[in-house]
């Protein structure tokens, strides 16, 4: 049938197919409302007039054809819509996109009412790729993968073989991250050379990338120590040693000669104090780390010393379970005998520390 021109209003009709022919270049189709008001025009309305519509119902097709080098016809991409669901009030619609790739003709995009987009339904070797303003490669999802994502990498590798992964950044030496939010808390997974775990800004934790040491800024622990002697320590009462100096305090939970934990957890717990003058005559002496738990104790026996030490340093050490709000302190107890004992202040043999380590 040979068109030469339609003109005037309202809604013709023509019931056999039509082909526009053109022998150059200039547009075949042109649709063009002169209308001057806000509506909608022109319009391209494609309708299935169908008396009996059932889902998957095929409504319309747009193929796009051309030749290959043998000549033959070739069907090089394609735009089809079906109606997935014609219930009354619930209907679904489909609306898919394929390209001829490697003499096939796949799916690469399609848009599923009650379902949502999919790209790459039929799991072909079809790669996905957004490029940002500077990166090739902003997000690149690797279709020849079980689960391979890459975020500004081209080529996502797992040095470990890992079937499912995500790489992130590239050779460009540039800092990477991962950033998690809730509400007002940040957390962030971030490295430059080394590796670190921050929340908001502060390192909570560190990995050297050249030596594989782990650091924990902010780990609680504390080390103490005397700006002076106690002297002539009674006899028959437990005695609380004092501590005057904190070298350090990380997390601020050493005061008042006692460590409280922050957190439930195990505690290293060092006591060194370096006694003067202790009478031998004494039945006993004993040093301990008083946890809200137990009591972590030395006894000493200076009976059979041949006359009364010039010097003694007593230690202990514990793993001690505390839970958050428990309390340890340092003591120490001589049962009788002369109270001429000295607890000194000697940084190197009198100190009390502890740090959390699970």
């Amino acid at each position: 049938m040979a068109i030469s021109k339609i003109i005037g209003s309202g809604l013709g009709t023509i019931n056999s197919p039509v082909e526009f022919t053109s022998a150059d270049n200039l547009t075949q189709l042109t649709l063009t409302s002169t209308d001057a008001d806000t509506n909608v025009g022109p319009v391209l309305n494609f309708t299935r007039n169908s008396a009996s519509p059932a889902d998957v119902d095929f409504l319309a097709n747009i193929t796009f054809n051309g030749k290959n080098d043998a000549g033959q016809d070739v069907q090089y991409a394609e735009i089809e819509n079906y109606a997935l669901d014609v219930s009354d009030g619930t209907e679904d619609g489909y609306l898919g996109f394929a390209v001829r790739t490697a003499g096939g003709n796949p799916s690469y995009f399609e848009m599923r009412g009650g379902e949502g987009n999919v790209f790459n339904q039929g799991s072909n070797d079809i790669d996905f790729r957004v490029e940002s303003n500077s990166e090739t490669h902003a997000l690149f999802v690797n279709g020849a993968g079980e689960a391979v994502v890459g975020i500004g990498q081209s080529s996502p590798t797992s040095p470990n073989d890992a079937t499912d992964f995500l790489h992130i950044g590239s050779a460009q030496n540039q800092d990477t991250s991962i950033v998690l939010q809730d509400g007002d808390e940040i957390w962030e997974i971030y490295q430059n050379d080394n590796l670190h775990f921050k929340f908001d800004t502060t390192t909570v934790m560190q990995m050297n990338r050249l030596t594989g040491i782990v650091t924990t800024p902010l780990q609680p622990s504390f080390l103490a120590s005397k700006n002076a002697d106690q002297n002539n320590i009674a006899t028959g009462t437990v005695v609380t040693v004092l501590w005057q100096v904190e070298a350090y305090d990380v997390g601020g939970n050493f005061a008042s000669n006692t460590f409280t934990a922050p957190v439930t957890g195990k505690y290293i717990l060092t006591a060194s104090i370096r006694v003067d003058s202790s009478d031998s005559g004494s039945s006993h002496d004993d040093m301990a780390i008083a946890t809200s738990n137990r009591l972590y104790k030395n006894i000493f026996d200076l009976g059979g010393l041949s006359g009364d030490p010039v010097f003694w340093t007593h230690t202990i050490n514990a793993v001690a379970d505390m839970d958050a709000g428990d309390t340890a302190f340092v003591t120490f107890f001589q049962t009788d005998g002369a109270a001429q004992a000295d607890i000194k202040n000697d940084s190197g043999r009198t100190y009390f520390s502890g740090i959390l380590v699970g």
